[in-house]
């Protein structure tokens, strides 16, 4: 499975709970109509003090994980990304009312997973 994380940092002064809202109902749907090439997209939110993760790249609000069916697929979609400039001034439109943008951290990744064993 071909997937791609963004680890996102909420914009300063923005509640968790609005966050959250945003992201939901505007952001999610204007990257789906955006791209069609994301077949599947998950929000983990971290959420209260304990929930929300941190390390060595910083705070982290949400991490996202954007599946695609091929390699070819993501790639278009980020190559569409950065030839676009009206679709690269839309979302970063959006971005900037959501996320602290120099903290966005995206990882292209593969997924592997295995079944566990049944615990009798």
């Amino acid at each position: 499975m071909v997937k791609v994380i963004a680890l996102l940092k909420k914009r300063e002064g923005m509640s968790v709970g609005d966050f959250i809202a945003y992201y939901e109902n505007f952001h999610y749907p204007l990257g789906m109509r955006l791209f069609p090439e994301m077949k599947r997209h998950i929000r983990n939110y971290c959420t209260g003090e304990a929930g929300r993760a941190t390390g060595a790249l910083g705070a982290v609000d949400c991490i996202t994980e954007v599946y695609f069916d091929t390699v070819e697929d993501r790639d278009t979609m980020f190559r569409r990304m950065a030839e676009d400039p009206e679709l690269e001034r839309e979302l970063s439109a959006d971005e900037e009312r959501l996320f602290d943008r120099s903290a966005i951290r995206v990882l292209f990744v593969e997924e592997s997973e295995v079944e566990l064993p049944t615990i009798k």
